[in-house]
């Protein structure tokens, strides 16, 4: 009987084997590493994004793109408004 063969495996056999580009591989781990400090930011609570920047040292502008992603996938979750009428974000789980 025949074994099936995966995809990958005869695109490999045909073409090769074909690396990411680095720039690829790159965004790949910034955002992972972005992940983990998001995660250790609200470890001990929910926190808006000006907060979270601070304690990660990063402009806030940048940590709201990998914010609307993580909420986005349902990683994090909004549980209500600050004072200053900002989100304030808890961490969910590892969907992502």
């Amino acid at each position: 009987m025949n074994k099936k063969r995966l995809t990958v495996d005869i695109l490999r056999e045909k073409i090769g084997f074909i690396t990411p580009p680095e720039r690829l591989l790159s965004a790949s781990r910034r955002f992972t590493r972005m992940k983990a400090n998001i995660k250790k930011a609200l470890e001990d609570g929910a926190k808006s994004i000006p907060q979270i920047a601070k304690i990660i040292g990063e402009d806030p502008y940048e940590i709201s793109w990998f914010i609307a992603t993580l909420l986005r996938h349902g990683v994090i979750k909004i549980v209500g408004k600050d004072d200053e009428d900002r989100y304030i974000f808890e961490w969910v789980g590892e969907e992502l």
